[in-house]
């Protein structure tokens, strides 16, 4: 899959003396946790919330979410492609808001063109949502993003004006210049933070890199690399999230988890390796710590090898704090998974499953693409989304003996994290 990674969205944060604000909630400095061998999690049945009458494609799903205003509810946005899953082409997309915090979709689909998975409210209270496809550069070194704007609370988008400059001697070689990660982190000066992945003249795979803005995301500029190619390993997808701070009127750290390739032939299948992690204690100038992250799975789950015999796994991750201090993950392929971490993001505990669909007579990576994204809905819940076949090469005629079956449509789930006792 070379152009779908998908991803999300939400505001994480004002920075205040002794907490950080999380949408409508607090996460306290400081107490600690207790382990995730203490904690417990357990999900819903997959709600499928579109499923195309003319079997046209539809994958790669999205999901943001947002207080509304007078309510205990929680808006949700969940969109999703309709297009082919190929490098040069036009993103098409279709949506739908949930307005009880993911439980139902209701309504006609409403939006297209962007891939909602950055959905976040600005300090203006305004909507801003940056597509995971640029509209194309606007020259060498700068992007004109796909940006929108929901002053409604997300009923309504207005496109606007957007650009991601690099403005450091290097210049852009992918294909449209970038691919936007979901999430945006907001500080307590009210600055906006995302990250990408890009290919940079001269080099070989892709880097991971952040931008910020101090314009409400009218103008983005590079703020620096978080990981950067090598000969045979290059990085893709990427979660973001802020950290519990560890004292009183700290900074809390950022928390990235990357998604680590092998270098492949143009046109070759895409072989990830891994997920890997990195900080920062700067708000986003430099990333430390830069290594594989620790996963151990509940007994009866591991990742199933690859048509080579080979473990592979992790497109799409998404990373979110909760409310309770508990971090979560979800990223796929092969399957979806969720996880949950009590060491504010060093490690993670709990790995289970929550989608599966793959052909028993056919290639074993086919089926669900484990793309999917991750929005925060409660103190303790998030509602995840996923599909059940890849955009183009997902259910191909020549397999069979699927595990749910070979047609297209998305799905979301609600999963509820137990506390200790």
């Amino acid at each position: 899959m070379t152009t779908s990674a998908r991803n999300r969205r939400r505001i994480v944060p004002a920075l205040t003396a002794a907490v950080v604000m999380i949408t409508t909630w607090t996460v306290s400095a400081a107490p600690p946790t207790a382990a995730a061998s203490a904690w417990a999690w357990n999900q819903s049945a997959a709600l499928t919330v579109y499923d195309p009458p003319d079997s046209s494609i539809a994958g790669n799903a999205n999901l943001s979410s947002f207080p509304v205003a007078g309510s205990s509810q929680r808006a949700v946005v969940m969109s999703w492609s309709t297009n082919e899953d190929e490098g040069g082409v036009g993103p098409t997309t279709k949506y739908r808001r949930s307005a009880d915090g993911g439980q139902t979709f209701p309504g006609t689909v409403t939006q297209t063109d962007t891939s909602f998975q950055t959905a976040t409210r600005l300090p203006s209270g305004v909507l801003l949502d940056v597509g995971f496809i640029p509209y194309g550069q606007a020259d060498a070194d700068t992007v004109n993003l796909r940006v929108k704007r929901s002053t409604d609370n997300g009923i309504s988008w207005v496109p606007v004006a957007s650009t991601l400059s690099l403005n450091s001697g290097w210049t852009f070689s992918m294909n449209r210049g970038l691919r936007v990660n979901p999430n945006i982190l907001i500080d307590s000066a009210g600055a906006l933070y995302l990250t990408y992945y890009t290919t940079l003249t001269g080099e070989s795979g892709n880097r991971v890199e952040m931008a910020k803005s101090t314009n409400q995301g009218v103008t983005w500029n590079r703020l620096a690399p978080i990981k950067q190619p090598t000969s045979t390993l290059h990085y893709n997808e990427t979660g973001i999230t802020w950290a519990k701070p560890a004292s009183p009127g700290a900074t809390p750290e950022m928390v990235a988890v990357i998604t680590e390739d092998e270098k492949v032939p143009a046109g070759a299948a895409r072989k990830q390796v891994r997920l890997i992690t990195a900080r920062s204690s700067d708000l986003g100038r430099t990333w430390h710590g830069q290594r594989p992250l620790p996963i151990s799975f509940d007994t009866g789950y591991s990742i199933r090898p690859g048509p080579d015999g080979k473990i592979r796994y992790g497109v799409s991750p998404d990373v979110e704090l909760l409310p309770n201090g508990v971090m979560a993950l979800r990223w796929g392929r092969p399957d979806n998974w969720f996880a949950i971490s009590a060491d504010n993001g060093q490690s993670f505990e709990h790995a289970r499953r929550t989608y599966v669909n793959w052909p028993s007579n056919g290639n074993v990576y086919h089926g669900s693409s484990g793309n999917g994204s991750m929005a925060v809905v409660g103190t303790n819940s998030v509602v995840i989304s996923g599909d059940n076949c890849a955009p183009s090469w997902g259910c191909p005629p020549g397999d069979s003996g699927w595990t749910t079956n070979g047609n297209y449509f998305v799905w979301r789930k609600i999963i509820t994290l137990i506390p200790p006792g």
